[in-house]
């Protein structure tokens, strides 16, 4: 492939991170991702106390020790992931330490978990958008321009780059930034200073997300093969690094492997997980992302030729990537919108694809084709940041409990995002007001009275939508106690909002106060309330819920609760009597408030 003919496209590739900086902090919602928790106390731990434990947060230890935390040898928490993210952020958690300071922030303040999300929204995507310049860095050395800049806006918003790695503080930013980095050095040219910068983002790379090691791999025996001379040059940081990596990972989790439990996320390969992870409408690369097909059509096509010579290693390492994943237990990536678990080699199928989109482009149904392919994607990744609400992955049946949903061709989950509605502003509310400190709102338990209030169902319809019933609702709360009621906590733990059950009409309602189960096998949910309700305040908003399918003769319970058992709600402190609106035999007309509701 012809190289480009400008040596330096420093300022397109400075405007390409701007723009997608802007526009991936544009959808102001909170993702719900709570393995990157640690990733965004961890800057504030280094600041105040300059170690990497995070004991100083007993908040995240009140049930018993989550998922994302293991216990040290020395009975300290560290997080169980990778901490290089963190590290790399500390210059963006200063300001957020500052403002803490000067606010007087307390840590069990709603406002600092809202202004520690900030802060991990602004490194996510501070992250993501360096990954897409030094791609666009890569691929103008191999392609023209013009393919160079549509490819890396590809990248940008019509993969997962956008609905994952810009969202959370993930480890897949922190590796795409690590691959685009080292494919970039190695189209340049070995020289001593690139092979050097290589070592560096190879040895990122691992220390970001260890599964990366197969690209660190194949970049020593591509450097040992091409220039053994420099070999010393590139293996310097690596050398550094891995045994800092390996101390911290024995002293955190007694296991210099860190603290992946590997011997019980491995099992016998399915052969159906490939095709599950390429094809399936829930978690297809090539249904999500279809434009990657065109690196099928560059390694294994005619294109193949007019490959960089890093092209060969580079799709090597993207096949053995996928590997793992054949024996991983949850291969379906947990809860997620789309191929989570290919976010990690985009770069790597973005540069791979180059040689097909350029002898593409020059052929008009082709290139069609091709832009076709390019848009689908960016619809696709815009419905996941601007419209997903996650309900997919727990309704009907959780996902963990029936991975065979995701090939699910009735209720797709892109289809099911664009059912959801907007909710790009979602987080707004909570912002004003935490930036205003107005109604600042302690997270603890609340007593029955202090969730004294009065709920207002003041409109609300049901309407057909393809076998089941959108149900939109608009609720008025009041809040008739001298309790501020906290909204967000960021780890579904003691913040306020709607319980949400459909049961049958003829069922009675639960009166006592206390602890309110849910029973196993009921289609629930919690709306949280959109911002923190201070005393004798009111507040109106709207919500859209799916009735159950197939199902006549439903009511709608919702009750005012603060969670006490995580994001499963199986626990909550409840308000008083809940509000029942029962839904109309096959979805016609309004909802109707129950006699039987004290409302």
């Amino acid at each position: 492939m012809r190289e480009s003919t400008k040596t330096s496209n420093v300022p397109v590739a400075a405007a390409l991170a701007a723009l997608s900086f802007l526009v991936y902090l544009a959808n102001l919602r909170p993702m719900g991702a709570y393995d990157s928790i640690p990733a965004r106390l961890l800057p504030l731990s280094l600041l105040r106390e300059g170690n990497f434990d995070l004991d100083e947060f007993p908040w995240l230890r009140r049930r018993g020790l989550p998922y994302f935390l293991a216990e040290g040898e020395d009975g300290r928490v560290f997080s169980k992931y990778p901490v290089l993210t963190p590290v790399l952020l500390l210059p963006v958690a200063y300001p957020l330490q500052l403002w803490l300071v000067r606010n007087g922030v307390e840590d069990e303040e709603v406002a600092f978990r809202v202004a520690t999300l900030v802060f991990e929204r602004v490194g996510a995507a501070l992250l993501a958008s360096l990954s897409v310049a030094l791609l666009f860095a890569a691929a103008s050395r191999i392609a023209s321009l013009r393919v160079a800049l549509a490819t890396s806006l590809v990248y940008a918003f019509g993969t997962s780059t956008w609905s994952i790695s810009s969202q959370a503080l993930w480890q897949h930013g922190a590796a795409e930034l690590a691959l685009a980095g080292l494919c970039w050095t190695m189209v340049r040219g070995p020289t001593r200073g690139g092979l050097l910068l290589a070592g560096l983002f190879a040895a990122g790379g691992v220390a970001a997300r260890p599964t990366m090691a197969v690209f660190a791999v194949l970049a020593v025996w591509f450097v040992a093969r091409t220039r053994r001379d420099l070999l010393g040059w590139f293996l310097l940081f690596p050398s550094l690094l891995a045994p800092l990596l390996l101390a911290y990972n024995r002293h955190a989790t007694g296991a210099p492997t860190g603290g992946y439990p590997l011997r019980q996320a491995l099992v016998l390969p399915d052969p159906l997980v490939l095709p599950a992870l390429l094809l399936s409408p829930n978690r297809g690369l090539f249904v999500y992302t279809p434009v990657t097909v065109l690196t099928l059509l560059a390694v294994a096509g005619r294109y193949r030729r007019l490959l960089p010579p890093w092209g060969g290693p580079l799709a090597l390492g993207c096949a053995l990537y996928v590997l793992p994943l054949l024996f991983w237990k949850k291969w379906w990536a947990g809860w997620t919108y789309g191929p989570r678990f290919f976010t990690d080699v985009l770069p790597g199928l973005a540069l791979l694809s180059l040689p097909a989109a350029q002898g593409l482009v020059t052929r008009a149904r082709m290139r069609r084709a091709v832009v076709a392919l390019a848009l689908w994607g960016v619809l696709v990744q815009a419905l996941g940041v601007w419209c997903d609400d996650g309900s997919w992955n727990r309704e009907p049946v959780p996902v963990q409990r029936d991975p065979a949903r995701v090939w699910s061709l009735q209720d797709p989950q892109i289809l099911r995002a664009f059912r959801s509605g907007w909710h790009g502003f979602d987080l707004l509310p909570l912002l004003r007001s935490t930036w205003n400190r107005e109604s600042p709102a302690l997270l603890r338990p609340l007593e029955p009275p202090e969730l004294a209030h009065a709920l207002r169902a003041t409109g609300r319809s049901a309407r057909e939508l393809l076998g089941g019933c959108a149900v939109e609702l608009e609720i008025e709360i009041e809040n008739l106690c001298e309790t501020t009621w906290p909204a967000f906590s960021d780890f579904a733990f003691l913040d306020v909002g709607l319980l949400y059950r459909w049961v049958e009409k003829a069922e009675a309602t639960h009166p006592l106060y206390g602890q309110y189960p849910v029973r196993r096998g009921a289609e629930s949910g919690f709306l949280p309330l959109p911002k923190n309700l201070g005393p004798q305040k009111t507040l109106r908003f709207r919500k859209k819920l799916r009735a159950p399918s197939g199902r006549e003769g439903l009511a709608l319970e919702l009750r005012l609760v603060q969670r006490l058992d995580g994001r499963r709600v199986v626990h909550a402190r409840r308000g008083f009597s809940p509000l029942r609106l029962e839904l109309p035999e096959g979805c016609a007309g309004a909802l109707l408030a129950s006699p039987h509701s004290p409302w």
